[in-house]
């Protein structure tokens, strides 16, 4: 690390710290979390016969949320059992149920939405968005077994769709040991590589999806991830970038919990991961020149142009 990465320790303290969600929003959150969970387990409300149980999955959960916390998701897990049975008529039946439990509460009435091919039931409020994944479990396991199943339409919209795999809880797992195996270095990275791709005005979110990066990142050595947030930032990015979308095809990865391949068209389409690609060469090049930098104030004036004025402070306090 030369003597302007030194010196710029506090300034990535604060960017980090400033990339975090506020705590007007956790606030938020958690109050709509815990509104929303209580309805929908009401053993006498309109989803009682169900008997779901809530917990929670996704950015809010792992703690990789950003900026503000725009999703909060949460799977009920209804008693019931998967089997060959459980049609587009159940998936139905579960989500009229649990979409009357929320409105019970008529600040949620008016702004809960979904369709006959949803995956999930979002409720709108203003500055978050609650979703809430129905899934059912597996016939004759418990509550905290994994997976469960939830209801996936068809790409075929004349088809209904499938009751599909899902994981939460064991993912979750492996994303904390993931972070306690790399020195508490992952989960920002996580978040780093999220900023970057929502503020690059190059850049589309949906060519890079939350659960995508995660994935991606999961992937990586665990040696590549070390040193100062910035040195381990153009570490994790130069692996990135020699990872070209012909490597992407050929790489076979997959999710954490190994459900899902990775570049797949019903996943990350390779396009999208082109589009991406692109922009973490960019921004490879842009932390390149910075860590190599002697001058203090041109290495902050790189990183602004990189990370943003807003977040990175020339002036940290």
């Amino acid at each position: 690390m030369n003597n302007a990465e030194n010196k710029l320790a506090p300034n990535f303290t604060y960017f980090i710290k400033r990339i975090n969600p506020s705590p007007t929003y956790e606030q938020a959150a958690a109050s709509a979390h815990s509104q929303i969970t209580s309805l929908i387990e009401n053993r006498e409300g309109p989803a009682g016969d169900l008997r779901i149980k809530c917990f929670l999955q996704g950015s809010y959960k792992q703690e990789t949320a950003i900026h503000t916390i725009n999703d909060v998701d949460i799977v009920a897990l209804c008693s019931l059992s998967y089997s060959p049975s459980a049609n587009q008529k159940t998936r139905d039946q579960i989500f009229e149920m649990i979409a009357a439990a929320i409105a019970e509460n008529a600040t949620y009435k008016d702004i809960i939405r979904h369709r006959k091919r949803s995956i999930c039931i979002k409720v709108e409020l203003e500055g978050v968005k609650l979703e809430i994944l129905p899934a059912i479990r597996e016939k004759g396991k418990p509550f905290e077994y994994e997976p469960f199943y939830i209801f996936r339409p068809n790409e075929n919209e004349s088809l209904d769709g499938n009751w599909d795999v899902g994981f939460a809880r064991i993912h979750q797992k492996l994303i904390t040991n993931k972070n306690v195996s790399t020195g508490g270095l992952f989960v920002p990275m996580i978040k780093v590589l999220k900023h970057l791709r929502s503020i690059d005005p190059k850049f589309k979110i949906e060519d890079a999806i939350s659960f995508h990066i995660e994935c991606l990142l999961y992937a990586l050595k665990d040696s590549i991830y070390e040193g100062s947030t910035c040195e381990c930032l153009e570490s994790v990015l130069k692996a990135l970038a020699g990872f070209s979308s012909d490597k992407a095809i050929k790489s076979q990865i997959k999710s954490p919990c190994r459900e899902k391949l990775l570049f797949d068209s019903s996943e990350w389409n390779i396009e999208a991961y082109a589009r991406f690609h692109e922009a973490v060469i960019r921004w490879h090049n842009l932390t390149s020149q910075a860590n190599r930098e002697p001058d203090k104030e041109k290495a902050i004036d790189i990183w602004i142009n990189l990370l943003g004025e807003t977040y990175f402070p020339r002036e940290p306090q």
